[in-house]
């Protein structure tokens, strides 16, 4: 019986627009009403999934920037980039010409300027004031170093317009080799640096632990090569229609695609037990 569903978000419970399908919310919030406990596990900062989070219900927890934070009552989990590592990640990404954004809590440090179409800045005006995100932008070294207090859990790292693809290859293999950080990729344009050791798979792992809930009593879902070590972690796990080869060879099952509520179908399928075919 599974008791924990941890889901990323995008590409797999957000459609277009930065948005959760209705049907993935009507079939959440159903499973919630049922005693089921949901996780959003994302790569997204703590504030910003935290408002998905409550557009499902309160009680839907959050694992935030790649499950490196998250809290449960009083009990806070947390893995932050340490100076040297942000130190040794901004070198190798400026030396390649790429974005670079460091992500916290409720911050995000680029080295370049956030379009204001960028959906973090699209949402920040929904969150209540205490918990808006702060935006430090066009920062070289200095200033990143400046900024962080120890709260700096991710980098995320991107091609800026007319960087050769081969750049961003060459900076993931550069990175990969140091074993104190963690580096997998969300999207084909990107890749995510975190501590060594961290990942989603590892944090469902610490939050079912505070639940009291089995391993073999979860469903994770996600669509990307950094949702592997959690669908690897629970008991069922589901890959989206649009997930890449790597993530549905990994999987146990295939959904639909985020933008037709892959995820509403899956969870109807093997926790609510009702036909997908009811939501056709």
């Amino acid at each position: 019986m599974i008791k924990l569903i941890c889901i990323d978000m995008d590409g797999t419970l957000l459609g277009d627009e930065f948005s959760i399908p209705g049907q993935n919310l009507e079939v959440l919030k159903h499973a919630v009403e049922a005693g089921v406990e949901i996780a959003l596990v994302s790569g997204r900062p703590f504030n910003i999934a935290r408002y998905f989070a409550d557009l499902i219900h309160p009680k839907v927890h959050v694992i935030a920037t790649n499950g490196t934070y998250f809290r449960y009552n009083q009990a806070v989990y947390e893995k932050s980039l340490n100076a040297e590592q942000m130190e040794r990640i901004y070198t190798v990404a400026a030396k390649h010409h790429l974005v670079i954004h460091f992500k916290g809590r409720n911050k995000v440090i680029s080295n370049e300027w956030i379009e204001e179409s960028h959906p973090y800045k699209r949402t920040n005006p929904k969150l209540k004031e205490e918990d808006k995100m702060e935006f430090i932008e066009n920062a070289d070294l200095n200033k990143v170093l400046e900024g962080q207090s120890n709260d700096i859990y991710k980098a995320l790292i991107f091609r800026a317009d007319k960087v050769l693809e081969e750049n961003l290859i060459q900076a993931k293999l550069e990175l990969k080799q140091y074993e104190d950080l963690e580096v997998v990729s969300s999207h084909p344009c990107n890749f995510e640096v975190m501590r060594g050791g961290t990942s989603k798979g590892e944090a469902v792992r610490e939050l079912s632990a505070y639940l009291g809930i089995k391993r073999d009593e979860i469903m994770c879902i996600g669509d990307n090569e950094n949702d592997i070590s959690m669908i690897r972690y629970g008991a069922l796990g589901i890959a989206m229609g649009n997930g890449t080869e790597e993530i549905k060879a990994a999987a146990d099952y295939i959904t639909d695609t985020n933008i037709n509520a892959g995820v509403a179908k899956a969870v109807q399928k093997f926790v609510l037990q009702k036909d997908v075919m009811e939501m056709e």
